[in-house]
Order: C-alpha cells, then structure tokens, then sequence
C-alpha cells in the first residue's frame, strides 16, 4: 500500500508539479505589483474553520493577520497568526515558504510547504497537522482556468490529497485606472485520505473521554472523495490595498466511522465497552474577509 501511494505521488507530481492557486489568490496576484518584489500585510475575519469539508461540532471563526514577501521571482515567504475569539487564544500560527513559475502565458505553476503551530487545546479538524507540502498546475487558455494539485499532509500519519477546480476570473474596471474589480466564480472538488481525522477526533474528545478510553478511526486510509465546493471571491485591488470576500460553500462526502474502547475496572470486576459512532457530515457554507496592504 505504502509502494502504491508513493507511485501515486510520483505520477501526479509529474503531471501537476506545483501548488493549486486557492481562488483567493488568483484574484489578488494579477495586481500591478505582482510582476515587482513586495511585501504584503493582510487582516481577515474567517466565519468558520472548515477544512475539506470538515468542521467541529461548534463554530470556529478566526481572526487572521498576515505578513509576506513576495519576490519578483516568485519565490514568497508568509507568517501568519490566527486568533480564536471564542475561546480568546491564538490558535494556530503558520509558515509559508512557496515559489511560482510562469511558464507561458496560460500555464503556469506554483509550490508550497506550510509549518503551522497548533495550540495544545485546539479543536479545529486540521489541529492534528504538523505541515503539508503541495504542487500544482494551472491552465488558464481565457474562457476556463483549470487547476489540479496534488499535497502530502504531516500528521501522525501522512495523507495524501488531491483537487481539482474550474473557475473563470472576471475583470472590471475599478474607480481609477491603476484598479479594478476581480470575480471568479468556482467549482472544486477534494480527494484524499482521512488520517488527519484521528487527531481531531483524539484532541476534541479526550476531556470527555475516561482515562482507560481509546479511539480508533476505520477507513481513513483509503483515497476518496471528502467534499465538492462552490465558491464565488469578490475583491477590488488597487495598486496600495485589496479586498476580497471569499464565501464557500462545501458539500462534504464519505463520513469516517470512529470506534471507541472504554475499560472501566472495580473491584469486583472489569468491564469493556465499545460504542460505534459514524462522523455526522452537514453541507456548510462560511466566507472570508480579508484586506491586504502592499509595499
């Protein structure tokens, strides 16, 4: 199984090769400064912290700040922090080290590694990762951008997931020349393994949990489809600033099955209870603001 993921890996590295553009940055990387090393700092509001269609059992907003260097030759590099109000922690901070490549005027791409810093008590579904590595491709001949991607995930286990997306970008005139508005509706879907979902399922539930309890996760090792997503980003980008509104929604496919073991021992005796529960998945719709400012 190990030989026939890493021949996956290898054959979708050679056909993709560089990391998927999120929408959000494909409405913001064709400003004017794109072709000239800059920095960027952005502030943002996420609704909720959802993750392949994944979400915890209660509302996770963040409120994100970011800071990145941007070099005219594609190489870029990002820290960012992101703040809980709910629960008034900063939850996760997170690298970001990428290059894109321009290979022709309608190929292009990108490659990422990402290192983010959970907090100890976190319950969001992607606080099990330790990191991530991507590639994808883009193909955008004008009518329809065709984007593919392939990433391994760091957590206990390595996942493996793959997407796919089709969007198209439109461009309006802003309120001056050196502006303008961007709208890129989207449709994307997400394949992948699940290993992610044991440390989620571990963190979020171990203050619950008796002390001799365990949990196991069936069949998160398989390759499968995790969720469809729809999405239309706005934004307006002038030559100083941005700001674009990203509202998703996610359709999420292929429930986990979690196993729990609980051995509760007296005096008397020992007793062993197992309770079976499916991963209950709802279609979910959260949004995105951000404001970037680029010097």
């Amino acid at each position: 199984m190990k030989l026939f993921y890493a021949k996956l890996v290898f054959l979708c590295v050679l056909l993709t090769f560089s990391l998927h553009q999120n929408i959000l940055a494909q409405t913001t990387n064709d400003s004017t400064s794109s072709k000239k090393s800059h920095f960027r700092a952005s502030l943002g509001y996420l609704t909720n912290s959802v993750y392949n269609g994944r979400k915890d059992t209660v509302a996770n907003p963040y409120l994100n700040a970011e800071i990145g260097y941007y070099h005219k030759s594609g190489f870029n590099i990002s820290a960012s922090a992101s703040y809980q109000p709910n629960n008034k922690v900063f939850d996760v901070f997170s690298i970001d080290a990428g290059y894109n490549l321009e290979i022709s005027d309608q190929l292009s791409a990108t490659f990422l590694a990402d290192k983010p810093f959970y907090n100890k008590s976190s319950t969001t579904v992607s606080s099990g990762i330790k990191g991530s590595i991507d590639a994808g491709l883009t193909y955008d001949p004008g009518f329809i951008s065709i984007d593919a991607s392939i990433g391994t995930v760091f957590s206990k286990k390595t996942d493996i997931l793959i997407s796919g997306s089709l969007s198209h970008l439109f461009l309006l005139d802003g309120f001056d020349d050196e502006s303008f508005w961007g709208i890129a509706p989207s449709f994307s879907t997400n394949f992948g393994t699940q290993n992610f979902y044991q440390d989620y399922k571990t963190r979020s539930s171990k203050k619950k949990l008796l002390s001799a309890s365990s949990s196991t996760v069936g069949g998160n090792s398989h390759i499968q489809l995790l969720d469809y997503e729809f999405s239309l980003p706005i934004s307006y980008d002038t030559k100083r600033w941005g700001l674009t509104v990203l509202p998703i929604y996610a359709i999420p496919r292929n429930p986990v099955t979690t196993t729990t073991t609980t051995i509760i021992t007296t005096i008397n005796k020992t007793r062993t209870f197992v309770s079976t529960d499916t991963e209950k998945l709802q279609n979910v719709f959260y949004a995105q603001f951000t404001v970037d400012f680029k010097f």
